[in-house]
């Protein structure tokens, strides 16, 4: 989504550039020079996602860069809205984040269709609206608004790796006995711990 700015519709508010070193998983877009509000829209691939599931099934990354944090606007900072329309004129889910959302560095931005769920804090959306009847069988629109703070310049805010994820199920396909493991092979395994702050152990001998 984000690897080249020529297949977005709508580049507005600011300059916008591909940038291939702080990035997410390859090229990230910045934007410099934003006065007021700096706007991206792009067509997708329609996806469909479960909006009855209790967790965030859709992910946006956001870099603010050192300093810049202080430039963004208080509230509404940034508006991402996924549609099922071509245009995002309505039928689309959108997502309010305010400063208190974000921080420098990266952000992970959880897109969460369940509204029960959506939490105030770092990373959570702090306000949630539907528009006209999306379907969330077939999303095929994004935008992102990015405003600055009254008076400010905001510089270098990167966005990055836009991912959708839904449940599904395994196929399993039989073959040949032995065309994985050998049956004559010896297999050595180890074992590793993770703390729940994320630490993992080492592995032993």
């Amino acid at each position: 989504t984000f690897s080249s700015i020529s297949g977005w519709t709508t580049i507005s508010g600011g300059t916008w550039t591909a940038d291939t070193v702080t990035t997410q998983d390859g090229t990230s877009l910045k934007v410099t020079g934003v006065t007021a509000t700096a706007i991206l829209q792009k067509t997708i691939t329609a996806f469909s996602i479960n909006a009855t599931v209790n967790e965030a099934r859709m992910r946006l990354y956001v870099y603010i860069p050192r300093g810049q944090i202080d430039n963004i606007a208080q509230s509404n900072a940034i508006i991402v809205k996924v549609g099922s329309d071509l245009t995002l004129a309505t039928n689309y889910y959108q997502f309010n984040y305010n400063i208190g959302n974000l921080q420098e560095g990266w952000t992970r931005l959880d897109l969460d269709l369940n509204l029960e769920t959506n939490d105030v804090g770092t990373g959570s959306p702090a306000a949630i609206s539907t528009v006209g009847s999306p379907s969330a069988s077939s999303l095929q629109t994004f935008s992102i608004d990015l405003s600055a703070k009254a008076g400010k310049t905001l510089d270098g805010v990167r966005f990055d790796r836009f991912i959708s994820l839904d449940a599904g199920v395994p196929t399993l396909a039989e073959g040949a006995a032995g065309a994985v493991f050998s049956s004559a092979a010896v297999y050595k395994y180890v074992t590793t711990f993770v703390s729940k702050t994320g630490h993992e152990s080492n592995a032993g001998p």
